[in-house]
């Protein structure tokens, strides 16, 4: 039916502008369902596809012409869908630039509107599928749209593939412009051989629903009170209208004298109206461990501490009463090299809402293992070191790879996952020892939901739960791991046949995939510094305070710069005010500059002097719009010649400042 199908609509293409085909991808609200690829499934020929090669690089230039090496074929043998798919076969050498692409007419009634574009795909071996979230990594092959109207290129929203086996991206149409080019672009400089499958191209029109949002921000820069011997490393996800942040402190000597407390990044501010408690130091807002050199480890608490940062805090038995107290350079002990903690919490965000509008296409493929110790007992030994839990049997195993040789889950599907493992476990010896257990991924040092069971006593039995949600890339494995602390010999994690004791679990959290043009991005800025303008010397203007960041997008310093989460038109706008000088002479004058990925992109406002004047307040300003994919960098610059350095003035944040945002 499908080849019927296909070949019918092709001998209309003359007169058609779109197939209104039954397909299950895209739906407008009727009973018409819109693909303005006529030649979705190859079922019949390759016609309307054409490959090329542009100028190496991450994007395309315009997706046609050159002389292209890879081919773009129809495939008859097991095909993805119906008796044929496409495949892009690339060659073992290094196409970075080449690809394949297709010119599709929109309806004049989708000016302006969000557009989907959706497809199933396999990738043979070698292909490589980049690391998610970095933008210099991207996976082999990506996905862009080429205005022909306007000679644009427009990243979709996702761009990249991450071996799912099904693409959806959206891009929004222009206002002026019913021609565009579908583009399957190399952007990997990968070298070795490899071929893509291709079936179900679909572009059109979709509904769209509201829901949460869930995304992984990355490691953020992160500072706090210890300012002395101390290095943050923090790692961020936004859940909703949530912040969830996990921290690392690391101590190469004595912190200074203080109680400790870890900024928020990025300028974010928390929403304390939605706290039970707004109090500093009340409100429990997560968890913390802290490890004495591998001596001891003692568990404690988050609270708040003002709008901006959260206390770490510790207990403390007294008598019958468990309290908790502030941690500083002296308590729970007297921090020094080689101490470090980790401190797991989240808080509501101001300016962040609890929904986006999202894609009503969310795959909802069930990824879900599980494995248990059945047959054997295992001990684990102080003198061992950390040591990998084994299991023996599977319970669960969809979407992932149950390992069992290897005693670890080998993810096939990139995403978002929540880890769970429980251990049975019993101290047979002395009393007072600790146990901690921890995920870790790919063999890496990084210690996932870092759980310890401390002061056992001996002949108990203790369960020693490990959770944890994280990012996770097709081919990661993730193993889990004991240790043991104290002046025990050994632990025993237990086994059963009819209960689960001890076994290890996970599933990816499955979430219909977020339209991320349609969420407000913003920043604000301004700088009450006196930031001193060299003469005839292009300045990149700092803007160091920053009331407002949606997306963290802006690194402040002498390099400052907004980066783009997301593609998209975007505002730029800026004021500046110098202070007043003598130096100006007839002809001399001040720019002020939109820069892009390190080139002038924009003239925002250019002041020339019409004669000289013995005092002269300068000011500058303006705003420009500009076109960005996400991962492009752009920042403000000023350059003037009146032969000598003036400065901003820095009587208020009011005579520098600035803002951005997407259309």
């Amino acid at each position: 039916m499908k080849k019927i199908l296909a070949l019918f609509i092709l001998s209309l293409s003359v007169v058609l502008q779109a197939s209104y085909l039954p397909l299950n991808s895209l739906d407008t609200g009727n009973d018409q369902k819109i693909n303005y690829v006529l030649n979705y499934g190859a079922e019949a020929t390759t016609n309307g596809y054409a490959t090329y090669a542009d100028t190496a690089g991450l994007s395309p230039v315009d997706g046609t012409g050159g002389s292209p090496n890879v081919t773009f074929t129809r495939n008859q043998t097991t095909p993805l869908l119906g008796t044929s798919d496409f495949v892009l076969t690339k060659d073992a050498a290094n196409r970075q630039g080449e690809g394949a692409s297709y010119d599709f007419t929109i309806d004049s009634a989708q000016k302006s509107k969000v557009q989907t574009v959706s497809f199933y795909y396999s990738t043979s071996a070698n292909f490589d599928y980049g690391t998610a979230g970095d933008a210099s990594d991207p996976s082999d092959v990506v996905v862009y749209v080429y205005d022909v109207t306007n000679t644009e290129v427009i990243q979709l929203v996702p761009y990249t593939l991450d071996g799912s086996g099904k693409f959806t991206g959206t891009f929004q149409a222009s206002s002026d412009s019913t021609s565009y080019r579908l583009i399957f672009h190399i952007a990997g400089t990968n070298a070795s051989a490899w071929t893509m499958n291709i079936d179900n191209i679909v572009v059109g029109p979709q509904s769209v629903a509201k829901g949460s949002i869930d995304v992984y921000l990355g490691e953020l820069t992160t500072t706090g009170s210890w300012t002395t011997n101390t290095t943050y490393t923090g790692k961020y996800w936004r859940v909703g209208d949530r912040l969830k942040g996990r921290v690392q402190l690391d101590l190469a000597g004595a912190p200074n004298s203080t109680t400790l407390s870890i900024t928020l990044p990025n300028g974010y501010t928390i929403d304390t109206d939605k706290l039970t408690q707004s109090t500093s130091g009340r409100d429990d807002l997560g968890d913390s461990w802290l490890f004495n050199n591998g001596t001891a480890q003692i568990t404690g608490e988050v609270g708040l501490n003002g709008s901006t940062s959260v206390r770490v805090r510790y207990k403390q038995v007294s008598g019958s009463d468990v309290t908790t107290q502030s941690v500083s350079d002296t308590g729970p002990f007297t921090w020094a090299s080689g101490d470090s903690l980790i401190v797991v919490y989240e808080v509501p965000v101001q300016g962040w809402g609890s929904n986006t509008i999202l894609s009503t296409d969310s795959g909802n493929r069930v990824v879900a293992f599980k494995m248990l110790k059945t047959s054997g007992t295992q001990s684990i030994t102080q003198a061992g070191g950390e040591t990998k839990v084994t299991f023996d049997s599977t319970k669960i195993e969809k979407g992932a790879t149950v390992d069992l040789s290897n005693e670890r889950i080998t993810i096939q599907e990139s995403g978002t996952y929540f880890l769970k493992s429980v251990f049975d476990t019993v101290n047979s010896a002395t009393s007072g020892i600790t146990i901690t257990a921890y995920f870790k991924v790919n063999g890496g040092s990084q210690k996932y939901g870092y759980y310890i069971n401390s002061d056992i006593a001996a002949s108990t039995r203790v369960q020693t739960p490990v959770t944890d949600i994280i990012e996770l890339n097709a081919g990661d494995y993730i193993e889990v791991y004991f240790e043991l602390f104290g002046s025990s010999t050994s632990v025993t994690i237990q086994n059963s046949s009819t209960l689960d004791k001890s076994f290890f679990e996970g599933f990816k959290i499955q979430t219909p995939q977020t339209i991320g043009q349609s969420e407000l991005v913003s920043a604000t800025f301004s700088s009450d510094a006196g930031q001193s303008i060299p003469d005839s010397t292009v300045t990149i203007l700092d803007f160091e305070d920053v009331s407002n960041d949606t997306h963290g997008a802006i690194a402040t310093g002498a390099s400052w710069k907004f980066t783009a989460p997301y593609a998209g038109k975007y505002t730029a706008s800026v004021f500046i005010q110098l202070n007043s000088d003598n130096n100006w002479e007839a002809n001399e004058q001040m720019r002020v500059m939109l820069y892009k990925n390190g080139s002038e992109e924009k003239r925002i406002d250019l002041k020339s002097m019409a004669a000289t004047l013995t005092s002269y307040t300068m000011t500058v300003g303006g705003s420009a719009s500009i076109d960005l994919v996400a991962g492009d960098e752009i920042n403000f610059r000023v350059l003037q010649n009146s032969d000598a350095a003036i400065s901003i003035n820095n009587g208020s944040s009011a005579l520098a400042h600035g803002s951005i945002v997407k259309q």
